[in-house]
């Protein structure tokens, strides 16, 4: 209200700010690969050659000494060069001399043979400590990034995925960053045409300077204004009356930080689902787009001994706990569930390793978590085209192999707009056609989030939204948060 009232006065209207986080968190496991340089061949690099180009002298020598003695940088012709092995750290192999492991590297982290529309940065690089992010920020800035007169910064991409990556890195380092979506126009044969769609990233940051490393780029940013770009209160407007829910911020800095998703915990239904058909002599498979396998093998394992998720992670299990989880761990063994959790996997490369599970193993039963992660076949003018795309091609996979495939789906924010929040059919996320081309669409609605009454405790709804071959309606469920569990509903 206080707020809303500052605002009505033309003095504090693009006055009233957000705080910025300072960016002071992330973990030291190590990475495959320097930052830097990874940064570098995300930005001009060349992921079916180990190639990058550059014209800087610095760039050069930088890479030089970031990949060390063990590989050579080779000129490629004009401004390309050749990243190889140098020959005193080649280790032959029982068929001839093994593979570049930078190009190993590059396999594992799921970016070898990505074109510039379908790169990305690997999620255990967005989530490392302070110094790598800037140090990856860096490399993309120096290989393809430049500073305007004004002193904005900016970076350009064909990959949307990436904008939103670059966009993601910017702000955890305590850099204001948008994202504008621009449609070139080219002349061929006298014909006018569209081209790729591109988006720049316009960044923000309170020492512009540490954003670079070439002394070209640095020399246009050094003299800019020292003002700092902070996100700014447009207006406060009442929606609805809803129960207060409070959260409890432990961190110094006092922020707390949400993105677009609605909390449905459908990872958790379709790994219960998983983990019942694999218990029952089905072969399942999980590719997992969104989570580690690690972190999956954990839900499963804590779904199936019934143990708090958080004392796991913490270590405080009692004796009983540890034999229900290693009786737990005996049971999966004896199951046939294979996850591959490789990042950005697109519907070609899903088939073909769904055709491999199902003729070396008899796959019965195919999990996605989740659509929107996916990336499509060529080039689509627009997201709504390629998850559409995706979704028939799933279509055709379960029709082509004959075995269900379950597809999880985020939803929009309509749900939150509503006052009855129960998901329908139009929130479905980015296109029309997982509507169409599902035999079953169901979701997942829990009143406990909006209403912290007893009754509604432990409780969750599986709303059946269509069936093709069946009748429409919803299934009560019980659902044990501390176990991610969701099990029949008992009734007396």
């Amino acid at each position: 209200e206080k707020v809303a009232s500052l605002l009505l006065r033309k003095r504090y209207r693009k006055r009233l700010w957000i705080d910025m986080c300072s960016g002071d968190f992330g973990h030291d496991e190590a990475l495959p690969i320097d930052p830097w340089i990874l940064g570098a061949l995300i930005g001009e690099g060349d992921f079916g050659a180990l190639r990058f180009s550059t014209a800087s002298e610095m760039m050069l020598d930088q890479m030089i000494v970031g990949l060390g003695p063990e590989f050579s940088v080779n000129h490629a012709g004009k401004y390309d060069y050749r990243i190889t092995q140098t020959a005193g750290h080649r280790r032959a192999g029982r068929y001839g001399v093994w593979p570049n492991p930078l190009k190993e590297e590059l396999k594992s982290l799921g970016l070898w043979g990505r074109r510039s529309e379908s790169r990305f940065i690997p999620e255990q690089y967005k989530t490392a400590r302070h110094e790598a992010r800037l140090a990856l920020l860096r490399g993309l800035l120096d290989a393809d990034g430049w500073a305007e007169r004004t002193g904005s910064i900016r970076f350009s991409t064909s990959s949307e995925q990436l904008a939103d990556d670059v966009v993601e890195l910017a702000r955890s380092l305590g850099a204001w960053a948008t994202k504008n979506r621009k449609q070139p126009v080219y002349i061929y044969k006298g014909e006018r045409r569209q081209g790729r769609p591109s988006f720049v990233i316009n960044i923000a940051h309170p020492e512009p300077q540490s954003l670079f490393t070439l002394p070209e780029k640095l020399a246009r940013v050094s003299q800019t204004r020292k003002r700092r770009k902070m996100p700014t209160f447009v207006s406060i407007e009442p929606v609805r009356q809803e129960e207060a829910r409070c959260i409890a911020v432990t961190h110094p800095s006092q922020l707390y930080i949400t993105d677009e998703y609605v909390v449905t915990h459908n990872t958790a239904l379709a790994l219960n689902m998983a983990q019942y058909a694999a218990k029952n002599g089905n072969t399942v498979g999980i590719f997992s787009l969104e989570m580690s396998a690690e972190q999956l093998v954990s839900r499963l394992l804590c779904s199936e001994a019934r143990v708090d998720a958080h004392r796991l992670r913490t270590g405080y299990l009692n004796r009983e706990e540890w034999a229900r989880l290693a009786d737990a761990l005996r049971r999966l063994c004896e199951t046939q569930i294979f996850i591959d959790d490789t990042p950005g996997t697109g519907v070609l490369e899903m088939r073909a390793k769904s055709r491999r599970l199902k003729a070396e193993h008899g796959l019965d039963l195919l999990v996605i978590d989740y659509m929107q992660l996916m990336s499509g076949r060529g080039r689509i003018e627009s997201r709504q085209q390629e998850v559409s795309q995706i979704s028939r091609d799933l279509k055709g996979l379960a029709k082509e192999l004959d075995m269900p495939v379950i597809a999880l789906s985020q939803l929009s924010r309509a749900t939150e707009t509503r006052s009855d929040h129960r998901p329908q059919l139009s929130d479905l996320r980015e296109s029309g056609s997982i509507e169409q081309d599902a035999d079953v669409v169901c979701f997942i609605y829990r009143e406990e989030v909006y209403n912290q009454s007893d009754e509604n405790r432990g409780t969750a709804e599986l709303i059946i939204g269509k069936q093709r071959n069946g009748p429409t309606g919803t299934a009560q469920l019980a659902f044990l948060k501390e176990f991610t569990r969701f099990e029949n509903m008992w009734r007396e």
